[in-house]
């Protein structure tokens, strides 16, 4: 592991992330504001506790991602909500297996992310086919997607 010079403790993390400075070359993100302590953007970590608080208010029941969330995202989550309110926001943290395809990760990072509005253009009946074959799954086992698991789930489903 890289050390940071800047943090004080090796498990910091930022909650709020500078931008690059276009004067010495570093290139303008599409989202950034001025802030009190410079030009940036919110730590990736803060948004989520933001909207889900303000949305569910300070404590809710189950909150959920990937399993690839535990380690770093969601610790950091339940730090800054302690920080914020002095209790956890969630009741439970539920960490799902990936879903994969062809032996890949579907994710937005990855490139191969598909929408319901995908599987629907694919087959009008997709949509509500995947939607059987993830509730008929168990979310720590994963589901690896095939022609021939949505064949079975679409005829379960008529």
């Amino acid at each position: 592991m890289e050390i940071n010079e800047e943090k004080r403790n090796p498990t910091d993390f930022a909650l709020w992330k500078f931008s690059p400075n276009p004067s010495v070359g570093g290139e303008k993100r599409q989202m950034e504001w001025e802030s009190p302590w410079g030009v940036g953007f919110p730590g990736w970590h803060i948004e989520c506790t933001a909207m889900s608080t303000k949305i569910l208010g300070e404590t809710f029941d189950i909150h959920t991602g990937g399993e690839d969330h535990i380690p770093v995202h969601h610790t950091n989550e339940i730090a800054q909500a302690w920080g914020a309110f002095g209790h956890n926001t969630a009741n439970i943290w539920m960490h799902n297996a990936f879903i994969t395809f062809k032996g890949e990760k579907i994710s937005k990072s990855t490139g191969g992310l598909y929408t319901v509005f995908d599987l629907k253009k694919m087959n009008d009946d997709y949509p509500i086919v995947f939607r059987y074959m993830v509730l008929n799954s168990h979310y720590k086992k994963g589901i690896g997607i095939f022609s021939y698991i949505f064949r079975v789930c679409r005829s379960c489903f008529k």
